[in-house]
């Protein structure tokens, strides 16, 4: 619980860009992978690519931590590639 406080604090002394970054795409990947849109695999893949940004911003953030970095860069690569499969 105290984790989950700790994260909460961390997450609103951010700038204002951020935060409103963070939740609409945050918004966008809940409401584009939602099961009424499921059918479509283009709208999957906006929900793909906003899932890239959030882990791009936060890579961008914790960019002194070497291994998070790359875990979160990696996530964002396959985010990618899983995005773009539908069109190919």
């Amino acid at each position: 619980m105290d984790r989950i406080k700790f994260m909460v604090k961390a997450f609103m002394i951010e700038a204002i860009w951020f935060k409103v970054l963070i939740l609409s795409m945050f918004f966008i990947t809940i409401v584009f992978s939602s099961s009424a849109l499921s059918n479509n695999p283009y709208l999957e893949s906006v929900s793909k690519l906003a899932a890239a940004v959030i882990f791009i911003a936060y890579s961008l953030k914790v960019r002194n931590n070497r291994i998070i970095f790359s875990i979160l860069t990696l996530l964002a690569a396959v985010s990618i590639v899983l995005a773009i499969r539908p069109f190919f």
